[in-house]
């Protein structure tokens, strides 16, 4: 029926979708619950797709209508996305050195005497993010430098990133 309703395939099995698990849903129920299979239970079966087959009807039918409307907007945010797709690849690549930073960060968190030593006027915690924020930012302006850096302060430091993953 979907099929000849929309004429299309893909749209008719969307649509269908909404109506089994309403189906499988009450009948599940009156399973579960233990009510006998008798003609005012298969009544309210049927009455429940009746209901769920409106309203996919309903809502196919705006959808496509909607669609029509909003294509034209649909290259403004592929180009969007395309803007935003490689500042989402180089925060990806920058994530792996995530656990490293933190590790680094908690070691300098425990260094004895850490503020007696450089006497600092701020905080241990402070100072370690400042740190922190600075190889951070050496990381992603120099990223074909990262990877060594990021080495060189696991051997330094003798840091165990896999802790902070």
């Amino acid at each position: 029926m979907f099929i000849i309703l929309f004429k299309n395939i893909r749209l008719s099995l969307i649509g269908v979708i909404p109506n089994f698990i309403a189906a499988f849903f009450i009948l599940g129920i009156i399973g579960l619950i233990g009510i006998p299979l008798d003609m005012m239970t298969i009544t309210i079966a049927a009455i429940t797709i009746g209901i769920a087959v409106d309203n996919s009807i309903h809502y196919i039918y705006r959808f496509r209508e909607e669609f029509e409307k909003r294509k034209k907007y649909i290259p403004q945010a592929e180009q969007i996305l395309n803007e935003v797709e490689d500042d989402f690849h180089v925060w990806l690549e920058h994530r792996k050195y995530v656990p490293t930073l933190k590790a680094f960060k908690k070691k300098l968190t425990q260094i004895e005497n850490f503020d007696e030593d450089w006497e600092l006027e701020t905080s241990p915690d402070r100072m370690a993010q400042k740190l922190t924020g600075q190889i951070a930012a050496y990381l992603r302006s120099n990223p074909k430098e990262a990877d060594k850096t990021v080495a060189l302060l696991n051997e330094v430091f003798q840091l165990s990133p896999e802790n902070y993953s």
